[in-house]
């Protein structure tokens, strides 16, 4: 929900360079959908059904789900908040991932990013 807030409030920037939001997590898609629509953020969203593409990317914090978390119901497990740019051609040409999990990455290096690619 705090990534999602985070980037309403640059989201016309995004999508003027052409940026398509892809929403990723454990939680079923409704509870996701309900967080981007509460923002009104138009984007995508997959689910990770038991982490597996986060597993492959090494993303997963084992038993990092706060005691007492209501997410909890989806697991101890959970993914670091992690944010990957793609450019057209597949390449990854930005990561950024935080070792605290009340810790998102600001949106205006996600713009430094894509400005520093020409995009």
């Amino acid at each position: 929900m705090a990534q999602v807030k985070e980037i309403t409030g640059r989201y016309r920037e995004l999508a003027d360079l052409g940026v398509e939001l892809v929403l990723i997590s454990p939680q079923p898609t409704g509870l996701t959908q309900r967080v981007a629509e509460m923002f009104e953020v138009p984007c995508r969203f997959w689910v990770d059904e038991g982490l597996a593409a986060s597993h492959a990317l090494g993303l997963v914090h084992q038993y990092g789900v706060p005691a007492g978390s209501l997410t909890k119901t989806f697991g101890e497990d959970t993914v670091l908040p992690t944010v990957i740019i793609v450019n057209p051609e597949g390449r990854i040409i930005f990561t950024d991932q935080t070792d605290n999990y009340r810790v998102r990455p600001d949106p205006g290096l996600f713009l430094k990013a894509l400005h520093t690619h020409g995009i």
